[in-house]
């Protein structure tokens, strides 16, 4: 791997669209969860917006997903009222790229 240098990565956006649960309303809260997100900012507005939306989505990537899913069991915990929860997996392509770099020993 030493002949190699890093290219740049493309992962495939994940829009409301690709989003795997039918009969989802237009208006929802959608929250993304990334690896560096706090997970009380990320209760306290989604438990703040939920009164107005009445729908959340939470969705996470890669080792994010733990968080995502920790996320949506404590709403469920803290929230008075009984909720319904749906849960589904979605495949993102994530494709990594690299280029050769060793000139000197090049058979082509």
């Amino acid at each position: 791997m030493e002949n190699y240098k890093k290219g740049k990565n493309v992962e495939e956006p994940l829009i409301k669209e690709n989003i795997p649960i039918n009969e989802l309303p237009e208006n929802f809260l959608w929250m993304q969860v990334r690896g560096g997100s706090k997970i009380r900012n990320l209760l306290s507005l989604a438990m703040e917006v939920f009164s107005e939306k009445q729908y959340v989505v939470w969705t996470g990537f890669g080792q994010s997903v733990g968080k995502a899913i920790t996320c949506a069991e404590i709403m469920k915990r803290e929230y008075k009222q009984p909720l319904h929860q749906i849960t589904r997996i979605c495949y993102r392509l994530y494709v990594k790229y690299s280029t050769y770099t060793n000139e000197q020993n090049s058979f082509f």
